[in-house]
């Protein structure tokens, strides 16, 4: 893609990570959790790969990076997780993630972690939206 068409697929795009008061406060199947994850993340979907499936889900429970679901739901806990795993799996290799999130997690709340990786993902993103489009100008 050339630069002109990157600015251009940029300038429209109003991004933001949810905060944890948006998340769904009831509890969903793995089916439900994929759609969702597609919603929230669909920036990081490109050439048909997908951010996220049941295989990828299933071995974050077992790695111990998250939680495993009760009775095969997941809460707003487990989206928080996911949509902090997701995100940075782009850049991050996952024992780090692990790492960063057991860190975080140990200081304070899943959902404060969550509304912190917002803000700071959207603060980014915003920043780099804001760099692109000036150096094209």
């Amino acid at each position: 893609m050339s630069d002109n068409k990157f600015i251009d697929c940029l300038k429209p795009i109003k991004h933001k990570l949810p905060y944890w008061d948006e998340l769904p406060e009831i509890e969903l199947y793995m089916d439900q959790v994929i759609v969702l994850m597609e919603k929230y993340l669909s920036l990081h979907i490109s050439n048909g790969d997908k951010i996220i499936t049941p295989s990828m889900i299933n071995n974050y429970v077992k790695l111990g990076i998250m939680p495993a679901p009760v009775r095969k739901k997941y809460s707003r806990t487990h989206i928080a997780y996911l949509i902090i795993i997701c995100s940075l799996k782009q850049v991050i290799p996952i024992p780090d993630i692990k790492n960063l999130i057991e860190l975080r997690v140990a200081k304070s709340s899943i959902a404060d972690t969550l509304n912190f990786f917002s803000d700071l993902y959207d603060s980014t993103f915003n920043t780099v939206v804001a760099i692109r489009q000036k150096i094209q100008f």
